[in-house]
């Protein structure tokens, strides 16, 4: 029986790596073979790995018709939602009176404002072609072969067409799901939503974004005959870290028994830098970790390398080439390694034990340590068993501000939990190649958990396989080097420009371990060089002082943790 997990995503760039996200699962479901396509169904029946039904809910609009939306509420600010309508589109838009009509319902005149409509991209311009042509399904039926490839192989570069998360959104959501926040205008500079304290503003004030948000938790906790926890994905850096410390309050106090996962997340690059935006910055980020700390486990997420954002100073991996400033591209190596990452709680009882939210939490929560961090590779770049047997765990890239590989090179004094997951790769083919040394291993998994022990003799690896690679298709960005294939192999010869990456491997790791401890204490440093006094506009955003040494004082405690040998 599945334990249903509901997402939370709070802020623009959180839903930049949520539309990626769901976009990733869609493009994953998996149905039976058709009938005469042949095929062989055992092969098919392997592929039947991850289980909807823990993200998904099934409904029915007001005609009866079936739906299969993400149980998920989405907060954002005013106007940033593109073309996508509040209330989403699988249930119909909101109906505008004809012109015509108004005098029949009111005698004293009337004065018509119209906006103009937005004006779509052309992935979005095929998808309302599709509904317009009754084929409203956006599921994509993955098997071996590939129907109407002519239409699958359409190459989309959205890098300049992107101005809103919903410009490449392709699933559909329920009308529950969309939650704005009216108090502050999305990109508005007189008024902006750039301070912490502002979002617990927002969220007590007389608007009832406080009361509609528990509202909507509610109706989708409410449909859950065992509810397996929640993962938030939420920005930190500005006023959206403020409010999503209310919303961790409220799953605290409304839902205590249940699992927490947090991926507080910031963006790659920022269009203004300044001493004060990055203290500000900088200050979110200390705030929104320590706030978060007693809900469960957090895992920040960014391809910043700095706490404290500096022009230019980004993360990199060895096999993707991204633009920094672009949220649509950098998000998407987020929502690559959150997806993979995820996976073990989301596997089909019938492909393997699946991991609960409870049991990732408490696992990578051992002595305390509950800050985490994510990494990856992708795509794998394999040579041979020679990628697994020496130091795994290095081919991956750590998505967490503040690293440094200098100050995570030194052997642990306690044990630590990786999540080790690798998609995109059939588990018995890798094994049965498996040298000398490992050939006592009884089966894949112990084989790739022994592979990490092995040159990670403190680490206590949990390890999943998964076959199906991910799907890379549009609306997905070209964030791939040209040495990756049309199949997402690493390969010595350019792939042809009008070739687009349709599928990848992902290696994740997730862990709380060195590279946890690198970033936290990186964190600690800065936020102890920063006074409240040069960013006079978070005080009068509500954070006071003894908060301010109350937040720092939590990380500081918390990184004792990672080298203290008594058991917490």
């Amino acid at each position: 029986m599945s334990r249903p997990v509901i997402t939370i995503q709070c802020g623009n760039y959180a839903n930049y790596v949520g539309a990626h996200f769901w976009n990733l699962q869609e493009a994953g479901f998996m149905y039976g073979s058709k009938e005469g396509r042949g095929g062989d169904r055992e092969a098919e029946k392997e592929m039947l790995e991850i289980d909807n039904d823990v993200l998904y809910r099934e409904g029915k609009t007001a005609r009866k018709e079936l739906t299969y939306t993400p149980r998920l509420v989405a907060v954002d600010l005013k106007g940033s939602l593109g073309s996508l309508p509040e209330c989403g589109e699988l249930y119909g838009r909101n109906v505008v009176p004809k012109v015509g009509s108004l005098d029949l319902n009111w005698a004293g005149g009337h004065q018509v404002f119209k906006e103009e409509p937005y004006k779509k991209n052309e992935f979005l311009r095929e998808m309302d072609n599709e509904v317009n042509d009754g084929d409203n399904e956006k599921d994509i039926d993955n098997t071996m072969e590939t129907e109407n490839k002519d239409d699958a192989d359409t190459l989309y570069n959205l890098e300049d067409q992107v101005f809103f998360w919903s410009d490449y959104l392709a699933a559909r959501f329920h009308p529950k799901s969309v939650l704005q926040c009216d108090s502050f205008q999305h990109q508005n500079t007189t008024h902006p939503f750039d301070m912490w304290g502002l979002g617990r503003g927002a969220w007590k004030d007389s608007r009832g974004l406080g009361e509609e948000m528990e509202d909507r938790l509610r109706f989708f906790a409410e449909e859950c005959d065992n509810l397996g926890g929640f993962q938030v994905v939420a920005d930190y850096q500005d006023g959206f870290g403020g409010l999503s410390a209310s919303v961790l309050d409220l799953l605290c106090d409304e839902y205590s028994s249940k699992a927490l996962l947090s991926f507080p997340c910031a963006p790659a690059d920022y269009t203004s830098y300044s001493v004060a935006e990055g203290g500000a910055r900088l200050a979110g980020a200390v705030l929104s970790l320590a706030s978060q700390l007693e809900a469960g486990v957090v895992t920040p997420l960014s391809l910043a390398k700095d706490w404290f954002p500096l022009s230019g100073r980004t993360t990199t991996l060895p096999n993707l080439t991204y633009s920094a400033s672009s949220h649509y591209s950098t998000s998407s190596v987020l929502a690559l390694a959150m997806d993979t990452a995820t996976l073990p709680y989301r596997r089909r009882r019938e492909a393997g034990m699946p991991a609960t939210p409870g049991e990732i939490s408490q696992g990578l929560a051992s002595h305390g340590r509950r800050l985490a961090t994510l990494s990856a590779d992708i795509p794998m770049d394999m040579k041979g068993v020679e990628y697994f047997e020496s130091n795994l765990l290095s081919h991956t890239t750590p998505l967490i501000p503040g690293y440094t590989p200098t100050t995570a090179t030194s052997d642990p004094s306690m044990p630590y939990t990786v999540v080790v997951t690798v998609r995109g790769m059939k588990s018995s083919a890798l094994y049965s190649k498996r040298t000398l040394p490992f050939q006592p291993c009884p089966s894949p998994t112990s084989y790739l958990e022994s592979c990490v022990h092995n040159t990670s003799p403190a680490c206590r690896p949990a390890g999943s396989f998964f076959i199906k690679p991910v799907s890379t298709a549009k609306p997905f960005p070209h964030i791939f080097s040209k040495k990756v294939t049309g199949y997402g192999s690493v390969s010595a010869d350019d792939r042809p420009a009008n070739v687009g990456v349709s599928m990848a491997t992902v290696l994740s790791s997730w862990e709380a371990g060195p590279r946890a401890e690198s970033a936290l204490r990186s964190l600690c440093s800065k936020a102890g060089r920063l006074s409240l006094l040069k960013i006079h506009r978070l005080g009068e955003s509500g954070v006071e002082g003894e908060e301010w040494d109350e937040a720092k004082e939590k990380l500081e405690e918390l990184a004792e943790c990672y080298t203290e040998t008594e058991l917490y």
